[in-house]
């Protein structure tokens, strides 16, 4: 579902703090957003409809790299802290990395993959195909020759651990995702550079932006 334009302005002042969006602030501490914070809210609310795998792995590497069982959390902390990480990749940092990392090959990123998961899986993969998007979480890394296997969590398949294969010698990557029932439930491959994305944990920090008051 989208969400409450009162819920995608409190994700923007979480993300760029209170003086970067709010034009003022009431008495009861309520925010009167810019125009443009309140445009830019409208078209956030709107893009989460299309899935939130990226606050569900970046707050799975979050509580892992924390020693946090998902057990300990409850129902409301869980869902906000999925916003939350989800609403991070239109931080600048965030968007940086992506736009840097995207200009490598699948072989030129794998130093930077095994980097995230020495740092306790602190990184995340994203996937491009077709013009869809996906992130996963690389938790291990293996070479066999010119074929390297990097284990991932997926959100999509909570329970059963799935492989990215990358080939260096032809800098291809191929990704097929099968449920604990053995159904395949994604089937991606590409190649060169643009076609994968590498964000490390410490670009998703908060930061004050002149964008909106402009």
């Amino acid at each position: 579902d989208s969400l409450s334009e009162e819920t995608s302005i409190s994700l923007l002042i979480q993300l760029f703090g209170e003086q970067s969006v709010c034009e003022s602030i009431a008495a009861d501490r309520s925010c009167n957003p810019y125009p443009k914070a309140k445009e830019f809210s409208h078209q956030l609310a709107g893009t989460i409809a299309a899935g939130r795998c990226e606050g569900m792995v970046v707050l799975a590497s979050s509580m892992f790299s924390n020693g946090k069982q998902a057990v300990g959390l409850s129902k409301q902390e869980v869902d906000s802290s999925i916003l939350y990480w989800w609403a991070s990749q239109i931080l600048p940092s965030v968007t940086a990395a992506s736009e840097n990392t995207k200009q490598l090959t699948p072989t030129e990123l794998l130093p930077l993959i095994q980097s995230g998961i020495s740092n306790a899986s602190s990184s995340t993969l994203g996937l491009y195909y077709q013009g869809l998007g996906h992130t996963l979480l690389p938790i291990k890394q293996l070479q066999n020759g010119n074929v390297v296997t990097v284990d991932v969590y997926d959100s999509n398949t909570p329970l059963t651990t799935q492989q990215v294969l990358i080939n260096t010698a032809k800098n291809t990557w191929s990704y097929t995702a099968v449920d604990a029932t053995g159904n395949v439930v994604m089937q991606w491959n590409g190649g060169g550079a643009g076609t994968l994305d590498v964000i490390a944990m410490a670009a998703r920090q908060p930061q004050a932006t002149s964008y909106f008051s402009q």
